[in-house]
């Protein structure tokens, strides 16, 4: 099993949370059902998991707080997806599906505000090897 970078696991992270924003509202229903159903959904099981959360925390390129929402992302992302079939209008519309769409554009903007923490020029912790 190949073992990806610390970086290429943020790159997917940050790819994962911007793909569930408010905007996405905006896009066409196959796009809507392709990043949700596709892209998120498997971003979600691999990217939010708590052993790739633990990865992007030991390498400093997020904290605490953003380890906590994006776990939450998870959680209520899971929840969503098991509760119905939901419809285009109402994934556009449910006070639900807002709730996570801006969890997710918080994220993604609080990684963007710190700069994506400068990646570390040192040896990487031993799982990075």
């Amino acid at each position: 099993m190949i073992k990806i970078s610390a970086a290429e696991l943020y790159e997917l992270f940050l790819d994962t949370v911007g793909r569930c924003t408010p905007a996405l509202r905006e896009q066409t229903d196959e796009l809507i059902v392709y990043n949700l159903s596709e892209e998120f959904d498997v971003g979600a099981w691999s990217f939010l998991h708590e052993y790739s959360l633990s990865r992007l925390y030991a390498a400093g390129l997020i904290d605490e707080e953003t380890v906590e929402l994006s776990k939450e992302v998870r959680r209520r992302w899971l929840s969503l997806k098991d509760q119905k079939d939901w419809s285009i209008a109402e994934i556009k519309s449910n006070q639900d599906w807002d709730e996570l769409f801006r969890l997710c554009e918080f994220i993604k903007n609080r990684c963007e505000n710190r700069g994506g923490l400068a990646l570390s020029t040192e040896a990487p912790p031993p799982d990075e090897e």
